[in-house]
């Protein structure tokens, strides 16, 4: 089987991981190592007649639903029509939130940076390294069959990118950046406002910030720096970084 980009609804193949290009965060998805997941707006819908042992499925924290028909067996493989009656087994990856998103929502006002984050800490993980983790599960899933891992990394906050950028953080109201976000950005999809509304209050009152050895036991290494890999990304949006 092939991927085939047209069936997973805007999502796009980007270091190991089918991630969400618009929002630059994983949906409910899937790794393979052969074969091809379908995905649709409605969940994953066949595993593309493969060996179900041979796949893992990263699931984002919201994307219960998924979760649970994954931990029940509700996901069959469909090479045929009608589906076969064998379940597969699963493995549930928790994707902590990308600290190059992180370090990316940071708003540039004059010499500083602003954000709806406040004094709340993010325990952010490296896009490269939750695609290092799948691929290590995907190549030899049945240690993992059935295991939930929490991939998330260091706790970092907007207060320490901006010192480290050498620059002031201001903190603005969530409903400020609610309104910012539905008045003033132009392009969002219908799901972004809440959708970044939601990281902010998350992180802003401290949902976001528990941390697991998951992700380093996994690796079998430490985890890339946190916090520099979101100063790198606030870097790289600086207003003087493209002229």
């Amino acid at each position: 089987m092939r991927y085939e980009p047209g069936e997973t609804d805007g999502h796009v193949l980007q270091g190991g991981l089918i991630t969400a290009d618009a929002a630059g965060m994983p949906r409910s998805i899937a790794l393979m190592t052969t074969g091809a997941i379908r995905y649709t707006k409605g969940g994953i819908t066949d595993a593309g007649g493969m060996n179900p042992a041979a796949v893992s499925y990263p699931t984002w924290r919201r994307h219960r639903r998924t979760e649970y028909d994954t931990g029940n067996g509700n996901l069959q493989p469909c090479d045929r029509t009608p589906c076969s009656g064998e379940r597969a087994a699963g493995t549930i990856l928790h994707n902590g939130l990308y600290a190059e998103l992180f370090g990316g929502l940071l708003m540039w006002v004059g010499n500083g940076v602003e954000s709806a984050f406040g004094d709340g800490a993010l325990a952010a993980v490296s896009r490269g390294d939750l695609a290092e983790v799948a691929a290590v599960v995907a190549s030899n899933p049945a240690p993992h069959s059935g295991r939930v891992y929490d991939l998330v990394g260091t706790p970092i906050t907007a207060g320490q990118v901006a010192e480290e950028l050498g620059v002031a953080h201001h903190a603005i109201s969530l409903g400020e950046d609610r309104r910012r976000l539905l008045e003033e950005t132009p392009g969002l999809l219908p799901f972004q406002p809440p959708m970044l509304a939601s990281i902010a209050t998350g992180i802003r009152h401290g949902f976001l910030d528990g941390t697991a050895p998951d992700l380093t036991d996994l690796l079998g290494r430490a985890a890339r720096d946190p916090l520099a890999t979101a100063v790198a990304a606030a870097s790289a949006t600086r207003p003087e970084a493209g002229v």
